[in-house]
């Protein structure tokens, strides 16, 4: 069984601080308000981190919003981080009930939206104009957790 309680914040609020994005994912670490946005998601919402990656969910009643972070070695890591991810996501969805989880991706990032479909999302709605953290275009994605149940 996963945890992710206070201490696992603690630690993943540590990791933040040295954590090395990803060339692509740099202006996160740039951005100020954008930090300090993610400290408090990391402070208040499930969340795992690894070396090459951190991942959480954002919880509104019985709804979740995920969120991501690749760094460095995120490509060379993609198996290790799937067989950690999958498990979380399934473990969060059921100690919440969340009822929906979705996730953002940005418009045109083919990267991001594989990597949506290998943990069970699916394309809900496109292009919704400005929604990004920068004003970007962004894609929701919507999960669906009997696919990671049948290993897609």
């Amino acid at each position: 069984m996963l945890d992710y309680g206070v201490e696992m914040n603690e630690e993943a609020l540590k990791a933040l601080e040295t954590f090395k994005p990803r060339a692509l994912d740099a202006w996160m670490r740039d951005d100020p308000a954008y930090m300090e946005q993610l400290r408090k998601q990391i402070n208040l919402y499930p969340c795992i981190f690894m070396e090459s990656c951190m991942f959480g969910i954002v919880i509104a009643g019985r709804v979740g919003s995920a969120w991501m972070l690749t760094g460095e070695q995120f490509e060379g890591d993609i198996k290790a981080v799937l067989k950690v991810m999958r498990p979380f996501i399934t473990k969060v969805v059921d100690d919440y009930a969340l009822r929906r989880l979705h996730m953002l991706v940005e418009t045109g990032r083919k990267d991001a939206a594989t990597w949506a479909a290998h943990l069970g999302f699916i394309p809900e709605a496109q292009r919704l104009e400005r929604l990004g953290w920068r004003g970007e275009d962004m894609d929701m994605w919507i999960y669906k957790k009997e696919f990671i149940r049948k290993g897609m």
